[in-house]
């Protein structure tokens, strides 16, 4: 899985704004006027989104295999051994929310 930092954000944000520019170019009227076509406005729709992920350690439910019990669910035994000797598994819900052009 690709790593996304700041400048990777920021390098796709500059690819965006070069193709909306290309775009919009391309799709121009010859008297320099700035009409945008289907094509611009996809892309134009694409650089004013923005995308809000809400902080995901509030909907954290650690699940064990007592919780599997509980609501009456059986565990394979290898997610049995999985939760007993290796990892935690964790059910995340996470609120995202878009505003802008999509």
């Amino acid at each position: 899985m690709e790593n996304y930092n700041s400048e990777t954000i920021m390098a796709s944000q500059t690819l965006l704004d070069e193709l909306f520019e290309t775009v919009r170019v391309s799709e121009s009227v010859l008297s320099g006027g700035v009409k945008l076509g289907m094509g611009g406005e996809a892309v134009d729709s694409l650089r004013q989104t923005k995308i809000n992920f809400g902080y995901p350690r509030n909907n954290f439910i650690r699940l064990t295999p007592q919780l599997f019990k509980q609501v009456g669910l059986e565990l394979a035994p290898i997610h049995r051994r999985q939760m007993k000797d290796k990892f935690d598994f964790y059910y995340m819900t996470l609120a995202v929310t878009t505003s802008g052009g999509m």
